[in-house]
């Protein structure tokens, strides 16, 4: 009997834990998206010349980078591209060297086990919408902003 209910404890705090994480990922995605909105972000579909030299995973369909000449952009992704938010390193694949294109070039977390995922999108970002979106970065993840360097 007490095995039966400390294995509906554990139950019960583990699905808690995931619809948390759920509701975390979700409210993360509905700000960015009003983020791109709100600031009447323009899509681009190439990037060049481009060199990845920081990124900063914001959750598991966006992402910031930065290339060589300082000048960062704000990609989406699929909602299949699983747990990019804790990317400590990051492949960029492009069919064009120093090019980024949409719909045909791939990001994936260097170690990952998952396929790579299509860039969907590309939106140039200054540095104040740049650190916005770190802003909101660093409060769906309660302080742990990280800014890594691709190496």
């Amino acid at each position: 009997m007490k095995t039966q209910k400390l294995i509906i404890c554990v139950a019960l705090i583990l699905s808690s834990c995931s619809a948390l994480d759920t509701t975390v990922k979700n409210d993360t995605s509905n700000e960015i998206a009003r983020f791109v909105i709100n600031q009447d972000l323009k899509a681009i579909e190439t990037i060049s010349p481009f060199t990845l030299v920081r990124f900063m995973a914001l959750d598991n369909q966006h992402i910031t980078v930065m290339g060589v000449n300082k000048k960062s952009f704000l990609l989406t992704l699929p909602e299949s591209c699983n747990d990019l938010r804790f990317a400590k390193k990051v492949n960029l694949y492009t069919a064009i060297d120093n090019v980024v294109q949409v719909k045909q070039d791939k990001i994936s977390r260097i170690g990952d086990e998952y396929s790579p995922c299509t860039i969907t999108g590309i939106y140039p970002i200054s540095q104040v919408q740049f650190d916005e979106l770190a802003r909101l970065n660093r409060d769906s993840r309660n302080g742990n902003n990280t800014y890594p360097l691709v190496r």
